[in-house]
């Protein structure tokens, strides 16, 4: 009980601080799982699927899962978390195999780094991520047809906490 009670009272301190940047956003530790249909703020565009946005601490993987069980594409961490990465299977993610683009490491213990996902009905699978100073965006076209997949799930994982389902 003390554990809820003080990630409650550090997302209160913590909206406090950067006055409302959190708000709307759910509070997760670990691992969470959520259909597509259930995104408050899943806010995508004309040729989109899912536009949404979270903030981790460290070490977050996020994948998109079709009503199959099937993991269509994973974000994680490469090389002991040095560097992070698209992947287009969960086996190629845990082996650490086959990145299709790799980004440095901008997630920091101390403070929340913004990440918003992206995937595009034709396939394009996007993330924004805004570190500390830095920007960057890693981007794949799969070429995927996903225009008729809204019962997608949307798994998220950090040993940390996290925020996820903000506005965007």
């Amino acid at each position: 009980m003390f554990r809820r009670e003080f990630f409650v009272y550090f997302l209160v301190i913590i909206a406090s601080v950067h006055g409302g940047l959190y708000d709307g956003c759910s509070l997760g530790f670990q691992g969470t799982d959520i259909p597509l249909r259930d995104l408050e703020n899943n806010a995508p565009k004309s040729n989109e699927l899912v536009r949404t946005k979270a903030f981790f601490e460290t070490k977050p993987s996020f994948n998109i899962v079709k009503p199959n069980g099937e993991e269509e594409f994973y974000f994680g961490n490469f090389e002991n978390f040095t560097t992070y990465a698209i992947y287009e299977t969960r086996k190629d993610f845990l082996h650490n195999t086959n990145p299709i683009e790799v980004t440095r490491n901008v997630f920091g213990e101390r403070y929340f780094t913004e990440v918003d996902f992206v995937l595009k009905k034709n396939g394009h699978f996007v993330i924004f991520i805004y570190g500390n100073d830095d920007f960057f965006l890693l981007s794949w076209k799969s070429g995927r047809n996903f225009a008729n997949s809204s019962q997608i799930t949307i798994q998220l994982y950090s040993e940390d906490k996290y925020l996820y389902d903000c506005p965007v």
